[in-house]
């Protein structure tokens, strides 16, 4: 069952941003001194990442080119590149600000599971509208800047094999209460999925300022920290009897890129992972 989530107070007048990482850094491929055409529908591009940390697979910064407007799709598929499988998250991203800006791509809500050692590729694709990506070369026989290959189009690694996309991944580590988006963009109605709850226990859904910190005074919960400032209660919801519950509402434009959401388990007092509006 969805619960509305109430209106959003503070009109803070900035425009739609990438939601915010709140995982643990893993890998990184410097984005310096190569740039690659993101803007022909016709190249489909994959980059191969080996991962450090296990966990859940939130998502990763890309450093893109272009004008305002300028679109590209964005896939994850596991596995080795060249990766013909069934992608596990695809999306059309819009690109908010002229010029060279880091998006970050959220992912969580995929639930993709990784352990040490696996690999998955970062695939991006331009549908003509202008985009480029940043990356980085080392010309042969030195050695490149990340040591899983870039692909194009086909197996075989790009070009002579010194170049690489420029991106930083991050992992959710550890299991327990998750909250992920369920579906929509800020603004507008956008939904929230919740799960690792106690089952049929209550989740007070809460929202504040994104990067801040909230001590919870009182006699629940008393002390447990909350990673958003001036936490405000939105709603209590309910569990299932599987710890899975889901919320859905209007979110304007003043909450965009300014305002996160969080919930936590009355039963356990356990927080959940950060989601910026």
């Amino acid at each position: 069952m969805k619960h509305t989530i109430m209106a959003f107070t503070a009109a803070m007048g900035i425009g739609a941003v990438a939601l915010a990482q709140t995982g643990t850094l893993d890998q990184q491929s410097p984005m310096t001194n190569a740039s690659f055409n993101l803007s022909a529908s016709s190249l489909t591009w994959q980059q191969q990442v080996r991962v450090g940390v296990a966990g859940k697979l939130e998502g990763f910064q890309l450093m893109i080119q272009g004008n305002a407007g300028a679109q590209f799709n964005a896939r994850v598929r596991v596995g080795d590149g060249w990766n013909t499988s069934t992608p596990v998250f695809s999306q059309l991203f819009t690109k908010p600000n002229n010029g060279n800006e880091i998006m970050f791509i959220d992912v969580s809500s995929a639930n993709i599971m990784l352990n040490v050692n696996d690999t998955f590729v970062i695939e991006t694709q331009g549908n003509d509208t202008g985009a480029g990506l940043v990356g980085n070369y080392v010309p042969p026989p030195g050695n490149p800047l990340y040591g899983e290959f870039l692909f194009l189009n086909q197996p075989g690694c790009f070009a002579d094999c010194g170049w690489r996309h420029g991106f930083n991944t991050y992992m959710i580590v550890g299991g327990g209460l998750t909250l992920s988006v369920g579906g929509g963009r800020c603004p507008g109605q956008m939904s929230f999925n919740i799960t690792g709850a106690t089952r049929n226990g209550r989740i007070a859904v809460i929202y504040g300022r994104c990067g801040g910190r909230t001590t919870i005074p009182g006699s629940i919960c008393n002390g447990t920290v909350l990673p958003v400032g001036g936490a405000t209660l939105v709603q209590i919801v309910t569990a299932d009897g599987s710890g899975n519950a889901t919320v859905s509402g209007n979110v304007p434009g003043g909450a965009c890129g300014r305002i996160c959401l969080v919930v936590l388990d009355i039963s356990t007092c356990g927080v959940s992972n950060v989601i910026g509006l």
